[in-house]
């Protein structure tokens, strides 16, 4: 059967199936209505015996066992059909030929999500499934996959790429390799408006390492700017919810993001895999929630040093006899953490535990204790409470971090202690610390080392998003031999132009002109000051086609031209870039204003504009 033929039985099949299972649930939606009007007509409360009794509430039983098989059913059915609906615009983007041990070739296909024919066989072969590894790793001949902890040794014959549109073969490749191939370039070239998009089509065998990675607590992944970073964790989200499907829902999963807008701009890539997006919060935010539970005002955590790696070492040293009711009264042979948690277990299982902290916990003679030269903040006392209780965060089963390298040491310590029990995946770049406040991403695996802990580092040194031009331009800021790694991947593209300055009416009309290429338009200006101006100045001369993205903001108007400072900014891409004040002071400081530089440049994919001068 050639392929035309066999996409076209595919689609036609998926839409046979939306009818079907559209009838299917409106029949059982009725079925479980009439059942429950038939048992609220048939069963009567007859209590006049003990048999009576049992009979009623067995009938009862009965009747709500059958309701409950129909919502079963129902939701069985919705969920096929919702996985027909997601492939029918795209069936599947894969094929691979495989031989088992002493069989004949047989072909696979690989969607977004699985689906199985009327007998029960696959259709289509979830892009999670150990089968579909096959496809990713790049192996051709003999080659294996795991399945169930099996080693499932097989032969390739055949890998094979296809562009599809609903009933439509568009084109297919058949190759050895991913990169640098047509469907991968394809997809690069194509404009960025609308938000970060799966890349479950063109996910490349270093990516596949980092998402399909099942043995580490703790996955730290240093990626070079545009190395799929983002787009890595979130398939890892949607892949681990796949092979932890009867353990986890989606409840159990948590992504700290950068900012609001961050979360606004990742949020439609899960959905498009079939999964819902898992709680997507700040660390600030969630801190904040936190406290508030402790009875403490927990502010921004990324821009005070509260000395809590000070804090975290004189734990282990000092005595807390006079600060902490009851210490006196512990084991001396144990450590002190040991001693300060027996306190509270103790509290706990007599219910004794306070109602404020701040009545049970001297937190002057605290501060004497611990030797700290100013009062406890609210987020140190935060993180002492967290270390008396040893308070933990058990309902999340699953972490993921981005940016990583921008989270303080405190920072650090207050995910360690949340989440010790996790698994945990923080994915940043080295070359993106922007500040002091940022961590050495080299000692990072030291934050998370611990007895039976798996702390696994990996790396990403290829670039997909930007052009050859810009990747090279942007690589130059690059200050450890990472940068020098850098491999592009897509064609050098327009040269990126650097002026020392540029009016009001050529900014207008250079802004006017992206527009009218199409694809997604930002300014980036060094700091939100110079934002907020730039969009001022701009909507005094008229120009409207512009939002001003900030801190506060919650949405990003993908219809305009983004105006946003380079905080902001970070993790985000846009096809066309104008960069303001590139000669700015935040951008002249030793180390820290090469990472600005590096970071602003790279978060162009088609075209870089640089002004050095103040718009």
């Amino acid at each position: 059967m050639d392929e035309q033929t066999r996409l076209t039985r595919t689609y036609n099949y998926l839409g046979t199936e939306i009818t079907r299972l559209t009838t299917v649930i409106q029949d059982l939606e009725e079925a479980a209505k009439q059942t429950k009007i038939d048992l609220a007509h048939d069963t009567r409360l007859n209590l006049n015996s003990y048999t009576d009794t049992l009979d009623t509430f067995a009938n009862i039983e009965s009747g709500n066992r059958q309701i409950d098989t129909l919502n079963a059913k129902v939701d069985i059915a919705h969920s096929n059909r919702d996985k027909a609906t997601l492939l029918q615009p795209q069936a599947y983007f894969a094929r691979v030929d495989l031989a088992f041990p002493d069989e004949a070739p047989e072909a696979f296909y690989i969607g977004k999500v699985g689906y199985l024919d009327s007998d029960g066989d696959n259709l289509i072969y979830d892009w999670r499934t150990p089968v579909a590894d096959t496809y990713y790793a790049n192996q051709q001949g003999a080659t294996s996959y795991l399945a169930h902890g099996c080693e499932i040794h097989v032969d390739l014959s055949l890998r094979r790429q296809l562009v599809v549109d609903h009933d439509h073969l568009t084109a297919y490749f058949d190759n050895q390799g991913a990169l640098n191939d047509p469907v991968l370039l394809n997809i690069l070239a194509a404009d960025h408006a609308g938000g970060l998009q799966d890349i479950t089509t063109t996910i490349q065998t270093e990516q596949n390492d980092i998402i399909r990675n099942t043995t580490a607590d703790v996955l730290i992944v240093d990626g070079v700017a545009g190395s799929g970073k983002t787009s890595v964790l979130l398939q890892r989200i949607a892949y681990l919810r796949y092979i932890y499907r009867e353990q986890w829902t989606a409840a159990d999963f948590l992504l700290l993001t950068p900012s609001p807008v961050f979360a606004q701009y990742i949020k439609d890539v899960l959905p498009a895999l079939g999964e819902t997006n898992p709680m997507a919060t700040t660390l600030d935010h969630f801190l904040a929630q936190l406290g508030h539970y402790f009875g403490l005002t927990i502010t921004s955590t990324s821009q005070r040093n509260h000395r809590l790696t000070e804090l975290d070492h004189a734990l282990d040293q000092v005595d807390f006899n006079l600060s902490v009711p009851g210490y006196a009264q512990t084991p001396t042979d144990q450590s002190v953490r040991q001693r300060l948690r027996l306190v509270w277990r103790k509290l706990v299982a007599t219910d004794q535990q306070p109602e404020a902290f701040n009545d049970w916990l001297d937190w002057e003679q605290l501060q004497v204790d611990l030797g700290l030269p100013t009062p406890l903040t609210d987020y140190q006392q935060l993180y002492l409470l967290l270390q008396m209780t040893n308070y933990h965060q058990d309902a999340v089963k699953a972490l993921f971090v981005d940016e990583a390298q921008d989270y303080t040491a405190d920072q650090l310590l207050f995910i360690r202690q949340l989440f010790n029990h996790a698994h945990i995946t923080l994915v940043g770049d080295h070359n993106q610390v922007l500040s002091t406040t940022g961590n050495d991403y080299a000692q990072l695996a030291s934050f998370f080392d611990a007895p039976k802990r798996v702390v696994t580092r990996l790396r990403l040194l290829t670039s997909y998003r930007a052009t050859g031009a810009i990747t090279r331009y942007f690589g130059q800021f690059g200050q450890t031999h990472n940068a020098s790694l850098i491999k592009p991947v897509q064609p050098d593209g327009a040269t990126p132009v650097t002026l020392p300055g540029l009016s009001t009416t050529d900014l207008i009309d250079q802004l006017t002109s992206y527009r009218a290429q199409g694809g997604s338009v930002a300014i980036i200006t060094p700091t939100t000051t110079e934002a907020q101006a730039l969009y001022d100045h701009l909507t005094s001369q008229n120009f409207t086609d512009c939002t001003l993205v900030t801190d506060a903001s919650r949405t990003v108007t993908e219809a305009t031209v983004q105006c946003l400072p380079l905080k902001i900014a970070k993790g985000l891409e846009f096809d066309h870039v104008l960069l303001s004040h590139f000669n700015a002071p935040e951008y002249q400081v030793p180390i820290y204003g090469d990472h600005r530089r590096y970071v602003a440049a790279s978060r162009a994919t088609q075209t870089l504009l640089v002004v050095e001068a103040q718009l």
